[in-house]
Protein backbone atom coordinates (compact mmCIF):
# COMPACT_ATOMS: atom_id res chain seq x y z
CA UNK A 1 0.00 0.00 0.00
CA UNK A 2 3.14 2.15 1.01
CA UNK A 3 3.84 1.97 -2.58
CA UNK A 4 1.28 2.68 -4.56
CA UNK A 5 0.04 5.45 -2.69
CA UNK A 6 3.88 6.91 -3.19
CA UNK A 7 2.89 5.61 -6.75
CA UNK A 8 -0.33 7.68 -6.90
CA UNK A 9 1.46 10.84 -4.98
CA UNK A 10 3.58 10.58 -8.73
CA UNK A 11 7.07 9.61 -6.89
CA UNK A 12 9.47 8.32 -9.95
CA UNK A 13 10.88 5.48 -8.03
CA UNK A 14 7.25 4.40 -6.67
CA UNK A 15 5.99 4.46 -10.37
CA UNK A 16 9.04 2.18 -11.04
CA UNK A 17 7.96 -0.23 -8.33
CA UNK A 18 4.30 -0.23 -8.91
CA UNK A 19 4.47 -0.76 -12.26
CA UNK A 20 6.51 -3.78 -11.60
CA UNK A 21 4.27 -5.09 -9.34
CA UNK A 22 1.17 -4.60 -12.44
CA UNK A 23 3.46 -6.44 -14.35
CA UNK A 24 3.18 -9.63 -12.23
CA UNK A 25 0.12 -9.31 -10.86
CA UNK A 26 1.98 -9.25 -7.64
CA UNK A 27 -0.04 -8.40 -4.81
CA UNK A 28 -2.40 -6.00 -7.15
CA UNK A 29 -4.76 -7.30 -10.20
CA UNK A 30 -2.28 -7.67 -13.12
CA UNK A 31 -2.86 -4.42 -15.63
CA UNK A 32 -0.16 -4.48 -18.22
CA UNK A 33 -1.86 -0.83 -19.54
CA UNK A 34 -1.26 0.53 -16.34
CA UNK A 35 2.07 -0.80 -15.77
CA UNK A 36 2.63 0.93 -19.00
CA UNK A 37 1.48 4.29 -17.84
CA UNK A 38 3.27 4.32 -15.18
CA UNK A 39 6.65 3.15 -16.13
CA UNK A 40 6.13 6.61 -18.54
CA UNK A 41 5.32 8.59 -16.06
CA UNK A 42 8.41 7.65 -14.50
CA UNK A 43 10.47 7.79 -17.29
CA UNK A 44 9.15 11.10 -17.68
CA UNK A 45 10.62 12.14 -14.43
CA UNK A 46 14.39 10.48 -15.97
CA UNK A 47 13.66 7.05 -13.40
CA UNK A 48 16.73 5.30 -15.48
CA UNK A 49 14.98 2.04 -15.07
CA UNK A 50 11.82 2.52 -16.12
CA UNK A 51 13.80 4.17 -19.17
CA UNK A 52 15.58 1.15 -20.18
CA UNK A 53 12.49 -1.17 -19.56
CA UNK A 54 10.50 0.87 -21.50
CA UNK A 55 13.60 0.73 -24.37
CA UNK A 56 14.51 -2.98 -23.93
CA UNK A 57 13.87 -4.88 -27.07
CA UNK A 58 13.54 -8.06 -25.34
CA UNK A 59 10.55 -6.52 -22.83
CA UNK A 60 7.19 -7.54 -23.57
CA UNK A 61 5.50 -4.29 -23.28
CA UNK A 62 7.82 -2.89 -25.74
CA UNK A 63 5.87 -0.63 -28.21
CA UNK A 64 6.61 -1.80 -31.78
Amino acid sequence: EYIAGAAHAGDPAAQHMYALLLIDGDGVAQDENEAIARLRRAAERDHEKAVELLQANDNPLHDS
